[in-house]
């Protein structure tokens, strides 16, 4: 079989996404509006390539960025800022062919490592050092919210009532001026975890490239929205992107009642499968996303060369969290972007 890499361009937009659509093993952030989404919002360099047979028939893709910073190491990404991305192909030859050829553009750019970042795939890579410390969970919808209720334990079907009973509304729309609700919400959760903020332009460049594929989910309690989610669409899964809720409010179990009223939206909407999203394994979101009834699928990192080892951001850079949930909310939108835009 002939197999022909070829570097990405504007006029390869169509082809690629058509192979994104078609593909079993691709996912929102392999469609070519997230490398737009990265380079408008923090302007990293892409690297995307494709694999061709002698039909001229695309036959594997491989979206790669590339971070550098004086600070941080120089790293070769598929992708950042999303929990998977990686290599997709027809079979294992053109994969391998697509990974090679990464590697040797890493070596071109002079990076320290690659990190390739997988859904689907859980084969440990040769000369590759791979881990799955990190977890999503997928609940299938299709069982309809009757069984969805059922399915879920007693804890948390009270939490839902406990917020019922203190009248938090659920409200959920499609509409752009929406986010920056959600980032109000998300900027104040993400100070008191210590983390530097996207920008809210990321956001709202997600949206404003993948417009038909957002929703913003909120809770509120009387006019005051107390929690949020930013979900994405893709092949009849919702996504929990981005979620975040005010402290002072988790007395009234927000988090409980967000969820569930999202899962309830997708199950009554013609959603197949709901996306809890990224979590450390056994940390404490991980343990909340554990409990809805899902079926948790790990997420394979791999990182050549094998000598390289990373820590997740949690434990990377934990001293310094302590330091950012003193830093008042106005700087922090200001000068949380500029660090976030290297913590991919």
């Amino acid at each position: 079989m002939k197999i022909e890499i070829v570097p990405f361009f504007q006029e390869h937009e169509a082809q690629w996404d058509a192979y994104v659509k078609k593909n079993g093993d691709t996912t929102f952030y392999h469609q070519i509006g997230w490398k737009n989404v990265v380079e408008k919002t923090y302007h990293h360099q892409s690297h995307y390539i494709f694999a061709k047979d002698e039909a001229d028939r695309i036959i594997g893709i491989f979206p790669i960025f590339f971070i550098k910073n004086v600070f941080f190491k120089k790293k070769i990404v598929s992708v950042p800022f999303a929990p998977y991305g990686g290599v997709c192909a027809d079979n294992e030859e053109v994969e391998n062919s697509l990974v090679n050829y990464a590697i040797s553009i890493s070596q071109g750019m002079n990076a320290d490592y690659c990190e390739f970042r997988s859904f689907s795939h859980g084969k440990n890579r040769e000369n590759f050092n791979c881990t799955s410390i990190y977890s999503t969970c997928i609940l299938d919808l299709r069982k309809g919210t009757s069984q969805l209720w059922e399915d879920l334990n007693r804890k948390v079907r009270n939490m839902i009532r406990k917020a019922e009973t203190n009248n938090l509304i659920f409200e959920i729309d499609s509409k752009r001026e929406s986010i920056a609700d959600f980032y109000e919400i998300y900027v104040n959760n993400m100070k008191h975890l210590g983390t530097p903020v996207h920008s809210i332009h990321f956001f709202y460049h997600i949206y404003d490239i993948f417009p038909s594929d957002v929703s913003i989910a909120k809770v509120k309690q009387g006019n005051t929205i107390i929690a949020s989610l930013y979900l994405l669409r893709f092949k009849g899964m919702l996504i929990s992107g981005w979620g975040a809720s005010l402290v002072q409010y988790l007395k009234y179990s927000p988090n409980d009642f967000l969820y569930w009223n999202s899962i309830k939206y997708g199950s009554e909407n013609g959603y197949d499968y709901f996306d809890f999203g990224r979590s450390l394994i056994n940390s404490n979101n991980f343990k909340f996303k554990s409990r809805w009834g899902g079926v948790s699928k790990s997420l394979r990192y791999c990182y050549y060369p094998a000598t390289i080892e990373i820590k997740p951001p949690q434990q990377e850079f934990s001293y310094y969290a302590k330091i950012w949930s003193y830093i008042p909310g106005s700087i922090i939108k200001i000068l949380g972007p500029k660090i976030r835009k290297y913590i991919v």
